[in-house]
């Protein structure tokens, strides 16, 4: 019974995700324009102290400007027998979409393995027909569907590390990128007096997590100076001109 309840906290805590949280406290100016804004898009919520800055700050209007500041419009992942891992800044591989010539590829899976000649080899199914590219890296690679720069830190453990897991990328749809990634992010009020907010993102990645943290701020104190400088009367204008789509944050792991 001892071994069968070691065993299950092994497989545990070998094949579970750890999980990581970010945060940083900013303190806000003394010139409240949070609700002028958010009575124009139609949240608005009274007089409560600084909900109006916090409910702000949790729009998917704010956080999809967040995003468009971080290298999100591609994803890379290692796949291994359980688990896979997403690839985000670790510096062995970054993807650079020049073009995507056909937007319904988004979210197809593309496999990337590296032969003996250090040549990369893209390989994929679309609309039920297989498709592939090859080139070297940091020269572009293109097809029928894309343009992309594969660029790494180094192509010997780039290929290492493909023969180890399963290794592939994807094109993102940023529309839901920001949908799975707005649950984490916690916008809490810690003194009214002081007028200071914390920002707390929680997620299974670290630097994600310490970059996510790190946008929502920058782009809320840039969004409120401009505000702010533009006056009440232009805020409708400021708004739809960036519907359109960067402090220390600590990261600790929780999990």
């Amino acid at each position: 019974m001892v071994f069968l309840f070691w065993s299950v906290a092994f497989f545990y805590l070998r094949y579970t995700k750890s999980t990581y949280d970010s945060s940083m406290v900013i303190q806000l100016g003394s010139e409240d324009k949070a609700k002028d804004v958010m009575e124009i898009v139609g949240e608005n919520k009274g007089d409560d102290n600084m909900s109006e800055e916090v409910e702000l700050m949790r729009s998917q209007l704010l956080f999809n400007r967040a995003l468009s500041t971080l290298n999100l419009r591609t994803s890379v992942f290692s796949k291994g027998a359980v688990l896979t891992e997403e690839l985000y800044k670790t510096g062995l591989i970054t993807i650079v979409p020049e073009k995507l010539l056909d937007s319904n590829l988004v979210n197809t899976p593309i496999a990337l393995t590296v032969d003996d000649h250090n040549t990369i080899y893209l390989d994929y199914t679309y609309n039920g027909n297989k498709f592939g590219a090859h080139g070297k890296l940091n020269q572009h690679i293109r097809n029928q569907h894309f343009d992309i720069l594969i660029n790494s830190s180094s192509i010997q453990e780039l290929k290492n590390a493909s023969e180890v897991n399963k290794m592939y990328f994807q094109f993102n749809n940023m529309a839901s990128v920001s949908a799975r990634l707005l649950p984490g992010l916690q916008i809490l009020p810690l003194n009214d007096a002081a007028k200071t907010i914390q920002i707390l993102y929680t997620g299974e990645n670290p630097q994600i997590c310490h970059d996510i943290v790190y946008a929502v701020g920058s782009v809320f104190m840039v969004f409120d100076e401009e505000v702010k400088r533009k006056g009440s009367e232009n805020i409708i204008k400021f708004i739809d001109s960036q519907m359109y789509w960067g402090i220390n944050c600590p990261v600790r792991k929780i999990v």
